[in-house]
């Protein structure tokens, strides 16, 4: 966690106001009614003189000390930490390869250490835990692993087959799978070019149109990836649902008329709710989440973007469109901005979590999401970080150990 560091001298001062007051209260006793006008006199007097102020000072840079030597500890402390474990590692890397600059991958039940050493990138490189954080100077990460990755793969248990347009894609994946740990022996692995042989690793084929993986295609074909992307979105998305061009003008001059002062907010208000009884269950929730943002977002756009906070971000503007959309109480599903660790994400924390009521707790886990700032320059590793999150907790909850969950 991160936070503005507070000044050694302000809490001093709030410490010597917690002082007073505390005196200040005892000479308020019962007891001391008769004397309190004397104990008030004194105090004041008391903190004229030299030994008030050399009593503070003393105390303050007391503290101040205290908290310098305790830094350093840790800071030496965390060097100590880094300096074992690159020791452990070296004989692993030693037995890998001649060149300590070639390293082999790690799976994600084995991964444990990352390195932050300087060295030309390699394509296809990657890495397979989200748990690394970026350099100081914002380069990839990449991790070690023993020699056993290509047994791993080679032992791996069989996939049923996947019969699509002729082709079997469970034994393409499988070669894809087998082609990354053939270039993992012998080479440093980064996160940010290699996001579809990170995830294949765990048995997560990742298809975005014109942007597979050149190891993927030459495993495949680009053709059957991209139709493969197609079919699938096309069966998990309707994409015949749609507002008409009437319901469209309604809802942009009730805006317009609430943004221009021309109606009352309230009234607008009003309007959306009945247009919203007269479309389809989708098109009403959009509107109830534009009517719920209507009384959350300013007016005036925000000019410096830097000056929110993702909390800000996801609770201000996501949660009431989001909201409306995918929370159904009657149908106990809720969209949750939680940042809690579900039982199917082991040390995974989402954003958010679409979550199906059990009686009178959270079962299920529907859906996951992640809250991004935007930023003067895209920041490639912490977007590669959440795909990593979202893929893997998408992932677990669909694996049949929680389908039967109580």
């Amino acid at each position: 966690m991160s936070g503005k560091r507070k000044d050694p001298s302000d809490q001093s001062a709030s410490n010597k106001e917690q002082a007073k007051v505390r005196y200040r209260n005892i000479i308020k006793s019962p007891l001391l009614a008769t004397d309190k006008a004397r104990l008030d006199q004194e105090l004041n007097m008391y903190k004229q003189t030299e030994d008030f102020k050399r009593l503070w000072w003393e105390r303050t840079r007391s503290k101040t000390n205290l908290d310098a030597h305790d830094a350093c500890a840790t800071i030496i402390q965390d060097v100590i930490d880094q300096e074992a474990c690159l020791l452990k590692m070296q004989p692993r890397i030693a037995s890998a390869a001649p060149d300590t600059s070639n390293l082999s991958l790690t799976d994600d039940a084995t991964a444990s250490k990352a390195l932050s050493e300087p060295t030309t990138p390699i394509p296809h490189a990657t890495t397979t835990t989200a748990d690394t954080t970026p350099t100081d100077n914002d380069q990839d990460i990449f991790v070690s692993a023993p020699d056993t990755i290509p047994d791993d793969v080679g032992n791996a248990i069989p996939l049923q087959p996947w019969i699509y347009r002729g082709t079997n894609v469970a034994e393409r994946f499988i070669n894809f799978k087998r082609a990354i740990a053939g270039i993992t022996t012998n080479q440093l692995l980064f996160i940010e070019p290699s996001m579809h042989e990170l995830l294949a690793l765990p048995n997560i084929l990742l298809l975005c149109t014109s942007q597979h993986s050149p190891l993927c295609i030459d495993t495949s074909t680009e053709d059957l990836l991209d139709n493969l992307n197609k079919d699938l979105l096309t069966e998990c998305m309707d994409f015949k649902v749609d507002i008409s061009d009437d319901a469209c003008m309604k809802l942009a001059r009730i805006i317009d008329n609430a943004d221009s002062k021309q109606l009352a907010k309230d009234d607008a208000e009003i309007e959306l709710l009945m247009l919203g009884k007269s479309l389809c269950p989708l098109g009403s929730s959009l509107v109830r989440g534009i009517s719920a943002a209507m009384h959350r977002l300013p007016l005036i756009a925000i000019k410096n973007k830097q000056t929110i906070g993702e909390c800000e971000l996801f609770t201000m503007c996501f949660d009431p469109i989001l909201t409306s959309l995918f929370s159904d109480p009657d149908r106990k599903v809720l969209l949750r901005w939680s940042n809690v660790i579900s039982d199917e994400n082991g040390e995974i924390r989402p954003d958010a979590t679409i979550s199906k009521l059990q009686q009178r707790d959270f079962g299920s886990s529907l859906g996951y999401g992640e809250v991004k700032i935007a930023r003067p320059t895209i920041d490639g590793h912490a977007l590669c970080h959440d795909l990593l999150r979202l893929a893997t907790v998408a992932k677990d909850t669909m694996m049949p150990i929680h389908w039967k969950r109580p």
